[in-house]
């Protein structure tokens, strides 16, 4: 394999991974909306939602500053 290969792969490899989270982060936002407002530990809950609010939006940040890292050929 070479270099430009390998790097290919890797940079595939980051993108793969940075929508899975950010995938599953949405999934996770979705069902602590889903949780009623009275719920004894409503706070914590929009304190986890505000927390993956913001992991979501650094992982958006990654992916967009590793797609314009890789050469334009290899962008999906």
């Amino acid at each position: 394999m070479t270099d430009h290969h390998n790097a290919n792969h890797t940079a595939q490899t980051l993108l793969d991974l940075i929508q899975k989270q950010k995938s599953m982060n949405s999934d996770m936002i979705k069902e602590l909306e889903a949780i009623h407002p009275s719920h004894p530990k409503y706070g914590d809950i929009r304190y986890l939602k505000v927390l993956l609010d913001s992991s979501s939006t650094h992982i958006l940040k990654d992916l967009t500053h590793l797609s314009n890292l890789m050469p334009k050929e290899d962008v999906q």
